[in-house]
């Protein structure tokens, strides 16, 4: 059995590389810094395999890429234990390693965590609505209690954290909205607008305040403010299994394009109640 030993940057340019790999010898050294543990070879060979997290959230692996050989196996048990010892919960497959190596994965006990459907509006006109919520831009101080808001709007898998909505807020290329209702925080929306296509990113009630009509003040506003930022036409998505999100924004005129996408992974612990609930108004991202 060959044996697996850590990518250590001077062994990078004898390494076979993946089709359309995602590095550069000079990306991947850089990665290989940020994470020494996440990136394997198998000793005296070219074969690889590179993990990282997904959306920078360490309790959530992604497994980049990996080189299709006989030694993948090996390398994907010993990135799989890296994980394992950096207390992950859940490893996650990226795009290409699903598309190269996705009956591999199945069989080592991979499945599909999460669906996503998409929908588009044609037309960004909306009927008007009574002014309900008061609506404002997010603040720098804002991220503990959107994070907060967001952690009983949204399953686990889409949550951010506070520093996360800091982030977006400095890159400064999506909007993000905060809606009160007698000063209380009741929901959030976070939009962006390229090339006339306007996306509704995120969009959360508060269990406690859904049903009341407050999701669709906040879909209103936001699809009349990406509108006069210059959308032409909105689309979004959100989780097959999210029924009631759908019913609201079919109402709104939104139709499924037809286009949908998995996200495959593996468990390293128990997923729970509280991980997988889809008790949630909200869009994905």
């Amino acid at each position: 059995m060959v044996k697996v030993v850590p990518l250590a940057p001077q062994a990078l340019e004898d390494l076979t590389w993946a089709p359309y790999s995602y590095f550069t010898v000079g990306s991947l050294c850089d990665h290989l810094a940020r994470f020494p543990d996440l990136g394997w070879r198998a000793e005296g060979k070219g074969d690889y395999a590179v993990g990282g997290y997904w959306k920078q959230r360490s309790e959530v692996g992604l497994i980049l890429e990996t080189t299709p050989s006989p030694f993948r196996p090996c390398l994907v048990a010993r990135l799989l234990e890296a994980y394992r010892g950096n207390q992950a919960r859940l490893i996650l497959l990226s795009d290409r390693e699903e598309q190269r190596a996705l009956e591999f994965y199945l069989g080592a006990g991979f499945g599909s965590v999460e669906t996503v459907v998409i929908y588009e509006k044609p037309k960004v006109w909306v009927p008007p609505r009574p002014r309900r919520l008061d609506i404002r831009e997010f603040r720098p101080d804002d991220g503990p209690q959107l994070a907060a808001l967001e952690q009983a709007t949204f399953p686990w898998l889409w949550w951010y954290d506070a520093q996360e909505y800091l982030a977006l807020w400095e890159a400064g290329d999506r909007s993000i909205y905060l809606a009160f209702r007698d000063r209380s925080l009741v929901g959030y929306a976070i939009t962006t607008v390229r090339d006339h296509l306007g996306h509704v990113d995120r969009l959360g009630i508060h269990p406690s305040r859904q049903g009341l009509g407050y999701g669709a003040d906040l879909l209103a506003f936001a699809i009349q403010r990406m509108a006069s930022q210059g959308a032409w036409r909105v689309g979004l998505s959100t989780q097959a299994e999210n029924e009631r999100s759908q019913r609201l924004y079919e109402g709104f005129g939104f139709r499924r394009t037809g286009d949908s996408y998995r996200l495959y992974g593996l468990w390293l612990d128990h997923p729970g109640h509280q991980v997988r609930t889809q008790s949630s108004q909200g869009g994905g991202d």
